[in-house]
């Protein structure tokens, strides 16, 4: 009987699993519903107001990071002077190699990088808009490709 019941066991254990892998394929397959493809973007004004608040958050992003907008800025032209710390030290004299982890993911501009290509994207893609919905007039367009182009050419993001 307990052989019978072992058996059993296994054989309720291996569909059960059986399932779950198909039902996992089957879920894999479709296509997400958190994510929203590009092909539902770019259809109304509130599609082009979320991308370029988005782009103003992403500069924002960009310019926090590591006290980044004060040490690019106001800490390395001298403005200010550390006396405590030897990284921002090194930042005030222009040392800009020196072997400190602040000087090294202040190097990484790759968040500047995605603020310019989300900007270009937003001038490319926002007259697509103009073309589906009434609302969003010609004025409109030239006022947010205006905010994108000054974005994009900052000198913080160039």
């Amino acid at each position: 009987m307990k052989k019978i019941f072992n058996i059993i066991t296994i054989l309720v254990g291996a569909m059960v699993l059986h399932s779950m892998a198909v039902s996992c394929d089957d879920k894999l397959a479709e296509p997400s519903g958190e994510v929203a493809s590009e092909t539902l973007q770019w259809t109304s004004i509130s599609d082009t107001k979320s991308a370029l608040m988005g782009l103003y958050s992403l500069l924002r992003t960009a310019l926090v990071e590591n006290n980044s907008h004060w040490i690019y800025g106001e800490l390395r032209h001298g403005d200010f002077v550390s006396y405590n710390r030897s990284d921002l030290s090194a930042v005030n004299a222009n040392n800009l190699k020196a072997s400190f982890p602040l000087i090294k993911n202040l190097s990484n501009w790759r968040r500047f990088y995605a603020v310019i290509n989300a900007a270009s994207i937003f001038i490319e893609r926002a007259p697509e808009v103009r073309e589906r919905d009434s609302r969003y007039t010609e004025q409109n367009l030239k006022m947010d490709i205006a905010q994108a182009r000054a974005i994009r050419l900052s000198p913080i993001s160039t």
